[in-house]
């Protein structure tokens, strides 16, 4: 135990400093910058992949830490008339916006990246925590959780 008398003890607890309410922005936040990275990627004509790394089984049985590609649907889409629209998701539920409107019009292509930023600085303001909380509550009801 000599390594240990070198080191300065203190007795502490870590304290979870974010509520939940900050933990689902920081959640929707990480989806809007990924649909940001998909918007400048369609821009120029690439292909975007995110990764996340997951454990698999080798060969021999071992839990080894692998990269695979994630599975992202985009938020836009080209619509018939020929404008582009963007609906903002929590989960796998589309956000309303407005009363009875889930989508927001983008106009041309160009400007995804534009609208997505705007999106985000909403969620940074806290302009879509009640519509978060509610698809929250939607997926607690379906769930069967109190």
């Amino acid at each position: 135990m000599p390594i240990l008398s070198n080191l300065t003890l203190v007795n502490a607890k870590r304290v979870i400093t974010q509520t939940p309410q900050e933990q689902r922005r920081a959640k929707l936040l990480a989806a809007v910058a990924e649909q940001q990275n998909m918007a400048r990627a369609l821009l120029a004509d690439e292909t975007y992949t995110a990764t996340r790394e997951v454990w698999r089984k080798d060969e021999q049985g071992a839990r080894v830490r692998v990269t695979r590609a994630k599975r992202l649907r985009p938020w836009f889409w080209l619509n018939t008339d020929g404008k582009w629209l963007l609906e903002v998701r929590y989960g796998a539920r589309p956000l309303e916006l407005g009363k009875g409107k889930r989508a927001v019009e983008v106009g041309v292509r160009a400007e995804l990246p534009k609208v997505l930023g705007m999106i985000e600085d909403a969620v940074r303001a806290g302009e879509l925590d009640a519509q978060i909380d509610t698809a929250v509550g939607a997926r607690k009801l379906k769930l069967g959780k109190s």
